[in-house]
């Protein structure tokens, strides 16, 4: 058979990688059913199929957020109908917009003029993860740091705990994707 799956370590649940024989130099990459699918060489080492496969499906899934409808408005939108629901005292934001300079944070909030800004890195997330960093803005808006009355307020949002492991384990996921061999 020219094209069989291939077990490479390191990769994501939605990333699969397939070997090909007929390959010899090319590696291309699409998706199905949610699913990111790369077909490499059969000669290719599996640090080098992995390397290759994050990338493509970075590449793909920046293409779809350019694609995609959230605009600054549907995001300004999102959060005062999270801070309606959960933080119904807090102060409205005067702004929240995307970001597309933020790739350190997942997002920012400036108390003193009420703006909030998240990274649109996050366009491509579960909306659950989205609406948690907006929660986590929101709340600065009333608290700077990330004490006992910020975890409170944080804590309304029913998947907060979800959220965080989502961040954590996509951060953790990007380190091994940066980490030397």
């Amino acid at each position: 058979m020219a094209i069989q799956p291939a077990r490479v370590p390191g990769l994501p649940e939605n990333i699969v990688v397939k070997r090909s024989t007929r390959r010899r130099k090319s590696v291309s990459a699409s998706v199905e059913n949610g699913v990111t699918v790369v077909v490499i060489p059969q000669r290719m080492t599996n640090a080098q199929a992995r390397d290759y496969a994050l990338e493509l499906h970075e590449r793909i899934a920046k293409r779809q957020a350019r694609r995609s409808k959230k605009t600054d408005a549907d995001l300004e939108a999102r959060a005062l109908q999270l801070r309606t629901r959960y933080l119904p005292t807090n102060p409205l934001p005067t702004s929240v917009m995307w970001s597309a300079r933020q790739q350190q944070r997942w997002g920012s909030c400036t108390p003193a003029d009420g703006t909030i800004r998240l990274s649109d890195r996050l366009k491509t997330m579960p909306d659950y993860v989205l609406d948690y960093v907006l929660i986590h803005e929101l709340v600065h808006l009333v608290v700077n740091d990330h004490g006992a009355e910020f975890e409170k307020l944080v804590s309304m949002f029913p998947e907060y705990e979800k959220a965080r492991a989502y961040l954590s384990g996509f951060e953790a996921g990007q380190a091994q994707q940066h980490r030397p061999e």
